[in-house]
């Protein structure tokens, strides 16, 4: 599939101020057109019939949506008088929108290829294969990227998270559940096991955080750590909650 599919410079919760880069017109996401040939959503594997790996990227997708709303804050959009100048208001919801969306797909980009390498791998492909399709993708990424956003140090600890992130997926898939809390029980057996695999892919993601604020070009440091410490204790925040729900009545 030739790389020209991807329209815009890649993110992976690595951009400290989205709105602002916007602003001045630069590029911060993947674009995954639906019309022509879109990038993550033509692997061999999403053919596959599993029915639980719809819960599993359901829960991802939702999981992402939920704490990007948190961090950007839709109390941002005010209404007051302003609803009285309709044209203001709904630029100021437009750009709302184009946020959530934005900071949604960056939350998702190292999950996607992990999720759909997993589900290829889970249909009996090779996993060395699809590991060195990933890096081969990422950088090509890398390559056309000129800006300052993407860096190979941040590429190299993606990679580590994906490994992490497609071991995670495949024992979901493999537990012939369809309830995504079904799964996690089955997969992990209690909580104290399913908090040891949430610290060990917390670590990976922090060191991914870490090369993105000691590599990146674009804003400030303290942007780059406020931005960072605010998704960091989001996620962990969410999955701590999540984890006490799931595990609730499991002794």
């Amino acid at each position: 599939m030739p790389i020209s599919a991807v329209r815009k410079a890649p993110l992976a919760r690595i951009y400290p101020n989205h709105e602002i880069l916007e602003a001045q017109g630069h590029p911060t996401f993947l674009t995954f057109p639906l019309t022509s040939e879109p990038f993550f959503f033509t692997f061999r594997a999403m053919g596959v019939g599993m029915g639980n790996s719809r819960a599993i990227w359901k829960h991802e997708v939702d999981q992402a949506d939920k704490i990007a709303r948190d961090l950007i804050d839709a109390s941002r959009i005010k209404l007051g008088w302003r609803i009285l100048l309709l044209p203001n208001f709904i630029v100021d919801y437009i750009r709302f929108k184009k946020s959530l969306m934005l900071t949604r797909k960056n939350f998702l980009f190292t999950k996607r290829f992990a999720f759909n390498a997993a589900k290829q791998i889970y249909g009996g492909e090779n996993r060395a294969e699809q590991v060195r399709f990933i890096e081969i993708k990422t950088t090509q990424l890398l390559d056309k990227e000129r800006k300052g956003y993407y860096t190979e140090k941040i590429r190299r600890k993606q990679l580590q998270e994906i490994e992490q992130l497609i071991d995670h997926y495949l024992r979901l898939l493999r537990s012939n559940k369809n309830n995504y809390a079904e799964m996690i029980r089955v997969t992990y057996q209690s909580r104290k096991e399913y908090l040891s695999f949430l610290n060990v892919l917390q670590k990976v993601e922090q060191e991914v955080i870490q090369a993105a604020i000691t590599t990146m070009k674009k804003g400030s440091k303290q942007e780059r750590l406020n931005w960072f410490g605010k998704v960091e204790e989001a996620f962990k925040k969410a999955r701590m909650e999540e984890a006490e729900k799931i595990f609730l009545d499991v002794s």
